[in-house]
């Protein structure tokens, strides 16, 4: 197995002499299918490439901010890893878990929500498959495990001793005249519960998996990449297990009992408990038909899982995070929106002064282009800034802060990135304190100075640029609770 490591300049990209042959065009293949569901799931402005149309001409193929490890069908590996330049192992591994927690806390439909935005090809059904491979880890484990038979213990009444008499009984047998004897016997049942839940646990996984592989197969040249074959090779597990002699006689018994029952649940402990992994497949079980997500595996799938992941929508998360924990601070508990992009909109006012933020949502046009728009100037970008954060008053005042997340290092931001990011404000911004307009700008550089500002005239612009990563968070935090309030107060 050979493992290749991608040349890095600001993103990451392949010629056709750097992979094999059947190696590069299924890296192509994963590229387009990317680029399309990117396009689809959310308006991704760096998606790689080749797009689908163009896969046959391809010489180059661009991941962009995609990062993680990929296997390919002939078992050599691709690792693509994030630039230490820009974010350090520390800061890696504080956003993932920071990401991770936060989706956790916040429940399953904003959670899965949020995987579908990291995971653009699996979204949260990558959960499944995570469930899957810590099924077939505790299944492994669980076989080479003792687990006792169940004793049974039944009670006769014959003519000839069998198994242990049960004297006082007997005796009352032979006084009223019978020639019998009560009996007990005990016997060894092999066919007991962990083995019946086993079988249930691994069905129910196959019909989880058969549903997944065939709503991704959809996608042209999806069966080829490695998140399907992941599928496929786990699927084909399951089934080997349930249908291995002699366990398939008992597949039907499987069903007839009720693991959803505490009842049930509390017996399989207690007969799983010589097992240590059985009794792991057991919490496994419940949080599986309890739609509760373990937040290890969260974590995993977030670093890379079963495919590529685009870091640059995860740092935005974590600064979308951030932006609410700091305003958390400010106005108390906000709502959560069950699904992204959406609304987040804090239940407490201060001094008169409301505040929400919009998530990849597209907010009101700015009375400048409004205007505009009459005198028959079509100015709009018409893309979506990444989140908007709003305050307002009763009386009508507001302050709209556009904001935008770049996994970028402050050099690497150039003047077309920068004057997108003015259309932005133009497009959706409120006039503000002297009649400026806001802007929030997030970068990856470690600088001295964590904010800056890049101002605009005709209209006045005024841009934020904070460097915002969790090696830097202690000093960045403070200042940009500093402008919130500063931008509040001007409202009242």
């Amino acid at each position: 197995m050979k493992k290749f490591y991608g040349r890095y300049t600001e993103y990451h990209s392949f010629g056709r002499d750097e992979l094999e042959t059947k190696d590069w065009k299924e890296l192509a293949t994963y590229a387009a299918v990317l680029s399309k569901l990117c396009s689809e799931e959310y308006n991704l402005e760096e998606k790689p490439e080749p797009v689908e149309e163009e896969l046959g001409y391809a010489h180059e193929i661009k991941l962009k901010s995609f990062v993680g490890s990929y296997r390919f069908k002939s078992g050599n590996s691709l690792v693509i890893e994030y630039d230490k330049n820009k974010l350090s192992d520390y800061d890696f591994n504080v956003i993932t878990r920071e990401v991770a927690e936060w989706g956790a806390i916040l429940g399953a439909p904003f959670l899965k929500a949020l995987l579908k935005i990291c995971s653009p090809l699996l979204k949260d059904y990558e959960i499944l498959l995570a469930y899957s491979d810590l099924l077939i880890k505790y299944t492994e484990s669980a076989l080479t495990e003792y687990v006792p038979p169940v004793i049974e213990r039944r009670k006769y009444i014959t003519q000839v001793p069998l198994g242990k008499i049960c004297v006082p009984k007997t005796i009352l047998l032979v006084a009223q005249g019978e020639v019998e004897y009560f009996c007990e016997k005990a016997r060894a049942n092999i066919i007991n519960l962990p083995l019946l839940f086993m079988m249930r646990f691994n069905s129910e996984m196959i019909k989880n998996l058969k549903n997944l592989k065939s709503k991704l197969e959809q996608y042209k040249g999806a069966a080829s990449i490695q998140p399907v074959r992941a599928i496929s090779q786990n699927l084909n597990y399951h089934m080997a297990f349930v249908t291995e002699s002699p366990r398939a006689k008992l597949f039907d018994s499987a069903y007839k009992v009720d693991f959803r029952s505490v009842k049930t649940i509390d017996e399989l402990r207690k007969q799983s408990s010589t097992a240590p992994s059985l009794l792991d497949m057991v919490d496994l079980w419940e949080a599986f038909i309890g739609r509760r997500l373990l937040i290890s595996q969260i974590e995993k799938i977030l670093r890379a899982g079963y495919g590529l992941k685009p870091l640059c929508k995860l740092y935005e998360l974590w600064c979308l995070r951030l932006v609410l924990d700091i305003l958390k601070d400010i106005f108390g508990e906000y709502t959560v929106p069950t699904q992204l992009p959406g609304k987040f909109v804090f239940k407490r006012k201060v001094k008169g002064v409301k505040a929400e933020i919009l998530y990849n949502t597209t907010p009101k046009r700015s009375l400048l282009v409004k205007d505009l728009k009459q005198k028959g100037m079509d100015v709009s970008t018409r893309k979506k800034p990444d989140f908007t954060i709003r305050f307002s008053t009763s009386s009508g005042k507001s302050i709209t802060l556009i904001s935008d997340a770049k996994y970028r290092l402050l050099q690497n931001i150039g003047d077309e990135d920068l004057s997108r990011f003015f259309w932005y404000i133009i497009d959706y911004g409120e006039i503000g304190e002297n009649n400026v307009l806001e802007g929030l700008f997030f970068h990856v550089s470690s600088t001295s100075k964590i904010d800056q500002t890049v101002q605009r005239e005709k209209p006045k612009i005024r841009i934020h640029l904070f460097s915002m990563k969790p090696s830097n968070v202690s000093r960045s935090k403070p200042k940009l609770k500093e402008l919130f309030k500063h931008l509040i107060l001007s409202l009242v």
